[in-house]
């Protein structure tokens, strides 16, 4: 059995409970439909079979079920508004711009 938990800091509220036949191999979802922002999400494993021997968790996918739009913006790659990233200072923004968009488009946090 797993247990989601979300909130803020140490005051976290249980979103979802969720058991897992012990014979099933593969993906299981465990949280699906928030429609809130919640800065942290707990994913507890409550119950083990035989206590917790042979069990194996091999990854935690984050998967939206819709594409969200970032805002980017060719502005927000001018001079004045890179001053907490000065590492980037000194491109060209329009490079930075279009680099942007593409991991955005393209990218992966596998």
């Amino acid at each position: 059995r797993v247990a989601v938990y979300g909130g803020e800091g140490d005051n976290l509220k249980k979103l979802s409970d969720v058991g897992i036949d012990e014979s099933y191999i593969g993906d299981v979802c465990v949280l699906e439909d928030m429609t809130t922002h919640l800065p942290v999400i707990e994913v507890r494993i409550v119950e083990c079979r035989d206590d917790g021997i042979d069990v194996r968790l091999r990854g935690i996918k984050i998967k939206s079920s819709r594409q969200r739009e970032l805002g980017l913006n060719a502005d927000m790659f001018q001079p004045a508004n890179l001053v907490r990233y000065p590492r980037l200072e000194g491109r060209d923004p329009d490079v930075l711009y279009w680099r942007a968009v593409i991991q955005q488009r393209y990218g992966s946090a596998s």
